[in-house]
């Protein structure tokens, strides 16, 4: 029968989330990701995508514009934190989640968020 599955991947530099979204299943998906930084910090999250295929959406989440195919990795997403100059610790969390690509009569690819495969979470500095 198969299923899908993802798997996000973080590295961390210069107060900078790189994170991608492999495919780790059996079928094409799409993927979205956002990070939860707590009150102080969340509106200092700058989202940063050099190769212009995540789009802001609902609820707070990026979208890849392309199905990751079984196998593959969507592109990195930058999310750049603003520490705000504080001395505490405190943490970013990275959701991601995904959906089976559906198709519609002309054959063309399409994500209906209804219907959520996968959903991880990451916790990092």
């Amino acid at each position: 029968m198969g299923f899908t599955e993802t798997t996000p991947t973080e590295e961390f530099s210069n107060w900078t989330k790189h994170v991608t979204v492999k495919n780790t299943g059996d079928f094409a998906c799409f993927v979205r990701v956002k990070a939860l930084a707590g009150e102080k910090y969340q509106d200092g999250l700058q989202y940063i995508d050099s190769d212009g295929k995540w789009t802001p959406g609902e609820e707070g989440y990026y979208y890849y514009s392309e199905p990751v195919a079984p196998g593959e990795s969507s592109s990195v997403l930058d999310i750049k934190i603003d520490s705000k100059d504080t001395e505490d610790s405190f943490n970013v969390v990275v959701v991601q989640e995904s959906t089976k690509v559906l198709y519609n009569e002309k054959n063309e690819p399409y994500a209906d968020w209804t219907q959520i495969a996968d959903t991880s979470e990451t916790a990092g500095e």
